[in-house]
Order: structure tokens, then C-alpha cells, then sequence
């Protein structure tokens, strides 16, 4: 798929997915306020084809409220789970929709918990207290 139809979308679907997939990032790679976090949750919540789930888990085996969408393009389902109270994210999880080279349907392509979150001041510095 060329670059340029991955920057412009041309149909809804794809529109909802390029709004979908960077906020995932953010949250993900990012540190900030609880507030902030809510915030892109409740956006996320609003766009097409996201679906909400009532108990989701992480990678560690925590439980919390999760939000989910297929990209139907590559035919994986995107989780991300939040705490229920804080809607902190707390991991994400992938997995298959369909076959594909890269699996079969159900395979899970990637999980991740965010254990802890801080700001540092140096490189491989462990922060002092988690965020998350």
C-alpha cells in the first residue's frame, strides 16, 4: 500500500482507523495527566466502529474497561484496556480477524501492559513513582 493513500484515507473506514491508530500511540507512548488520558479514551469511544468492552485484560491479568476496533484492511482487532475509575491506560492487546500470512483467526499479534510510567531525568533512569 503506497504512502500516500495510507495519509488520505478514502473512505470512512479508513478515516475512522487513521483517527483510531494515533491516539493508541499517544496514549501508549506518553506520559500524562489522568485527565488527559480520559479525555483521548472518551474520543476514541466516539469514533465509528469502535466497540466497548465491559471486561477486558491486560497482559499482566489486570481487569478494566476496554475499547476495541477492527482495521479492516488488516484484518486485526485492536484493544486497548483502561482502569475502570481512572481510564488510565493499562495495556493493549492485537489479534487476528481472519487467516492471513502473518496468522490464523484469533492469533494474538501483540500484547502489552503498562506496568509503570514516570518522567526521568536520565536515560534507563527508573522513575520513582509510577503513574500507571
Amino acid at each position: 500500500m503506497s504512502a500516500s493513500r495510507m495519509s488520505e484515507p478514502d473512505d470512512e473506514g479508513e478515516k475512522a482507523q487513521a483517527a483510531f491508530t494515533p491516539i493508541g500511540s499517544f496514549l501508549g507512548e506518553t506520559v500524562m495527566p489522568p485527565e488527559n488520558a480520559a479525555a483521548l479514551h472518551k474520543a476514541a469511544a466516539k469514533i465509528p466502529g469502535v466497540t466497548r468492552k465491559e471486561d477486558a485484560v491486560d497482559a499482566a491479568g489486570r481487569h478494566g474497561v476496554g475499547i476495541a476496533r477492527i482495521d479492516k484492511r488488516t484484518g486485526e482487532i485492536t484493544e486497548w484496556v483502561f482502569d475502570r475509575d481512572s481510564l488510565t491506560l493499562l495495556g493493549e492487546r492485537s489479534y487476528l480477524t481472519r487467516d492471513r500470512w502473518a496468522g490464523k483467526k484469533g492469533d494474538v499479534m501483540e500484547k502489552t501492559a503498562y506496568l509503570k510510567r514516570g518522567i526521568v531525568d536520565a536515560y534507563r533512569e527508573p522513575p520513582d513513582s509510577a503513574t500507571t
